[in-house]
């Protein structure tokens, strides 16, 4: 069964966003696993923008066509090592590690990347504003 975990490690600022951010993080986690490109739109801000682990810089429409077509899909993702900042009302920065775990040749691949993500909140909720992905080398 796959799953996707987010562990909140640290966190500063009012414990609501914090929360809801984390909740935010993990739908999209969930979303690019699955290509639900309907939930990933409903999380990015209209001026979405992402680095993509392949080091390009993607707008948001090109994101969302990307999810829209069923590619291979993870086994499973975790998030961790979460830590959120607020610099600036209705602003916060989010940094976690994402680990992707692919079948590849019918055995389990692990990919580690850092992620950065900048969020800006609405009226109702916190969006997605950019995402920057940098491979972690293994050890």
């Amino acid at each position: 069964m796959t799953s996707v975990a987010l562990a909140l490690v640290l966190a500063q600022g009012p414990d609501k966003d914090s929360k809801a951010i984390e909740l935010v993080l993990t739908q999209y986690a969930e979303a690019t696993r699955t290509y639900d490109a309907k939930t990933l739109d409903r999380l990015f801000d209209p001026a979405f923008v992402e680095v993509s682990p392949a080091g390009e810089v993607d707008l948001r429409d090109k994101v969302l066509s990307f999810y829209k077509v069923a590619g291979p899909s993870p086994e499973s993702m975790k998030i961790d090592e979460l830590m959120v900042r607020f610099p600036s009302k209705g602003t916060a920065v989010a940094i976690f590690r994402q680990s992707v775990n692919m079948n590849v040749q019918e055995s389990i691949r692990t990919i580690n990347f850092r992620v950065s993500v900048t969020l800006k909140q609405t009226k109702s909720s916190w969006r997605m504003f950019s995402a920057h992905f940098v491979g972690i080398r293994a050890k």
